[in-house]
């Protein structure tokens, strides 16, 4: 169910501070009902790389348990909903996107772990073309059935080539709070960089350790 990682996974660097160990903990979101069995538990060990300075969780667990169904949907947060449009905006007034993509419907954007497709919904609203990646069957076939075109699939180098293939290099892509969740990091973005190609841009969305540790 997982492994143990001892190694940075930015640097490769074997020193790994240690920062918070809880303990073993069942995964998050996989929730139960007390007479339901309990779903097994991880450890969840934050070190911190005393190399590059990366945050990270030596456990690596199985991508199909933590994702392959899942709980959570983007777009029953109010908060997450008002800042998909701010959101959006954001990515619109990027210093030389306008030039080089313009205006019109010939604009593309994929997003990777799209979940139901909240933040793609608002893309579509601006004129552009979508595409959604997400791992989440269960996610995936709500998405689509909502109107918004998203694969079920785990992003990979092999999706990536995949989506290019099909489609073509996307303008913009979209990697919202999911880099943090893949085991190989480097793989994941040269999938991006392959989706993006060389006029592309690419958008990475990530917490930052200090400012969560800032604001306790």
């Amino acid at each position: 169910m997982f492994e143990i990682v001892d190694a940075c996974r930015i640097c490769k660097s074997g020193e790994l501070l240690d920062v918070l160990n809880l303990g073993f903990q069942p995964p998050a979101n996989h929730l139960r009902r007390p007479s339901e069995v309990a779903p097994d538990a991880v450890p969840l060990d934050l070190r911190l790389c005393a190399g590059c300075e990366t945050a990270q969780i030596t456990a690596t667990i199985d991508p199909e348990v933590l994702f392959g169904t899942y709980l959570w949907v983007t777009g029953t947060s109010p908060g997450t909903r008002a800042y998909s449009s701010a959101f959006v905006e954001w990515v619109e007034a990027i210093p030389g996107l306008r030039e080089s993509v313009g205006d019109g419907d010939r604009r593309s954007v994929i997003e990777v772990a799209s979940n139901d497709g909240t933040f793609l919904r608002r893309f579509s609203q601006r004129g552009w073309t979508i595409l959604g990646v997400e791992p989440a069957g269960n996610i995936a076939d709500q998405a689509n059935a909502d109107g918004v075109p998203t694969l079920p699939k785990f992003f990979s180098v092999d999706v990536a080539q995949s989506i290019v293939a099909d489609r073509g290099h996307a303008d913009v892509v979209v990697a919202r709070n999911v880099v943090p969740h893949v085991a190989e990091v480097h793989s994941f973005i040269e999938g991006l960089a392959i989706t993006a190609g060389e006029d592309g841009g690419v958008v990475i969305e990530a917490h930052d350790a200090q400012g969560i540790l800032d604001e306790l």
